[in-house]
C-alpha cells in the first residue's frame, strides 16, 4: 500500500493509512509538520506523501496541518539509496523553519522512516527553536539491509 501510495499516485490511500496512523496515537500534537520535498522534487512528484498523512491525521485528531513550517533548502540526494553515513550528512543544512512561533508539542509526519536521518535531522532543528516534545508519526519504520 506504501508503494502504491508513494510511486503510483494512489492518492486515496492517504485517508486509510492516515487512519491507522491515528488509532495509535494517544496524546495528539496540536501541530502536524510534514517532512518537506524540495520545490524541484514537489514539481517531479506533483505531490507530497507527507502533506497527503498529515491532513488525514489532522481530521482525525483535531490537530492542525502546516506544510510550510518547515522549508527544504537543498534538493537533496534520494535517501533510499544512500548509507547511514551518507543519509546523514546529505540532510545538513538541508532546512530551515519558517514559522515565527510553534507550540511546546509538535508531530512530524513521514511516510516511512529507515535510519530516521530525516526526522533526526528536523527535531534538531525544532528543539533548538524552543519545541519541547516532537513525536513521530509514520506509515512504517523500514530498517536498512544490512
Amino acid at each position: 500500500m506504501v508503494h502504491q501510495f508513494k510511486f503510483r499516485r494512489k492518492f486515496w490511500l492517504a485517508e486509510p493509512l492516515g487512519q491507522q496512523i491515528a488509532l495509535q496515537i494517544t496524546n495528539p500534537a496540536p501541530l502536524l509538520i510534514p517532512v518537506p520535498l524540495h520545490p524541484q522534487r514537489r514539481l517531479w512528484r506533483s505531490f507530497n506523501q507527507s502533506t497527503l498523512l498529515a491532513r488525514a491525521i489532522a481530521d482525525i485528531t483535531g490537530s492542525q496541518c502546516q506544510p510550510d513550517t518547515i522549508r527544504r533548502t537543498r534538493n537533496t540526494k534520494v535517501q533510499r539509496q544512500l548509507s547511514r553515513q551518507e543519509r546523514k550528512r546529505n540532510l545538513r543544512r538541508a532546512f530551515i523553519l519558517k514559522a515565527k512561533a510553534l507550540p511546546d508539542h509538535v508531530a512530524i509526519v513521514d511516510d516511512v522512516v529507515t535510519t530516521g536521518s530525516t526526522v533526526a535531522e528536523l527535531t534538531r532543528l525544532l528543539l533548538r527553536h524552543g519545541v519541547k516534545q516532537v513525536d513521530i508519526y509514520c506509515i512504517c519504520y523500514t530498517p536498512p539491509a544490512k
